[in-house]
């Protein structure tokens, strides 16, 4: 398996015992210090007393959801430490966990490498996340041109994240997960907006407030996009990794 070159922490919370150990003892195997809590409370009371790097969460939990955790950490670091949840229930949509600020969604029953890849990619800087894998062309393309950022958002047609965006998409729609390239043509702000992104979530239904979309999340930028969306998120503050509306 592979090793990481320096240890990162990470916090499991979970209520089912036997999850948490069997996450701690595969995640540790692969190179990681592993804190573990089966209340909201219990990891609220860790990340006070330890520097975390990451947070796997379940959802439905007593005493606390995952959501109220997670805006909990929100309130106290506004984009660190990244959060992961992990749920086998419907009480929060694929699109709400992404727009509320976590960086990944993953259903059980849980299947490890699908996570530790997750934790890998979150875990590397933005400069280095963004830039250092090689994807290969995709099949779908989707171009935007408009006048700013501001305007496509005002419009509806592409609104930003920190991780990801939400692409108003009248042609046919990506499937799940499928990787495709997104360029957005921005004159005034003199940026090419441009990435391979993996659909997280889609909407099929047409509405002034919520269009025919999808959920993308950023995998690869080219350079210029990269400074450019990293300057939006430290100016801006934005919470949603993938906005929904």
């Amino acid at each position: 398996m592979k090793h990481v070159s320096q240890k990162k922490s990470i916090l499991v919370v979970d209520d089912e015992v036997d999850l948490c150990e069997i996450l701690q003892f595969d995640l540790e195997d692969s190179g990681y210090s592993v804190f573990t809590a089966y209340r909201a409370a219990e990891a609220l009371d860790i990340l006070g007393k330890h520097p975390i790097d990451l947070i796997v969460s379940d959802i439905r939990m007593p005493g606390g959801d995952g959501v109220y955790l997670l805006g909990e950490v929100r309130k106290r670091h506004f984009e660190e430490p990244p959060v992961i949840f992990v749920s086998g229930f419907a009480d929060v949509t694929v699109a709400e966990a992404f727009h509320k600020g976590v960086v990944g969604f993953i259903a059980k029953p849980l299947s490890f490498e699908t996570l530790l890849n997750a934790v890998q990619f979150h875990l590397k800087e933005k400069s280095v996340r963004w830039t250092d894998q090689e994807l290969p062309e995709p099949q779908r393309r989707y171009e935007r041109s408009f006048a700013s950022l501001a305007q496509a958002e005002a419009d509806i047609g592409a609104l930003l994240g920190r991780g990801g965006l939400f692409l108003r998409i009248n042609e046919d729609l990506p499937r799940l997960d499928e990787v495709v390239k997104v360029t957005l043509n921005l004159s005034k702000d003199g940026i090419k907006l441009e990435g391979w992104a993996a659909c997280r979530w889609i909407r099929n239904a047409n509405g002034p407030r919520h269009p025919r979309g999808a959920g993308l999340e950023w995998l690869q930028l080219t350079p210029a996009s990269v400074g450019f969306l990293t300057n939006l998120i430290e100016e801006q503050k934005r919470l949603p990794f993938i906005p929904m509306e």
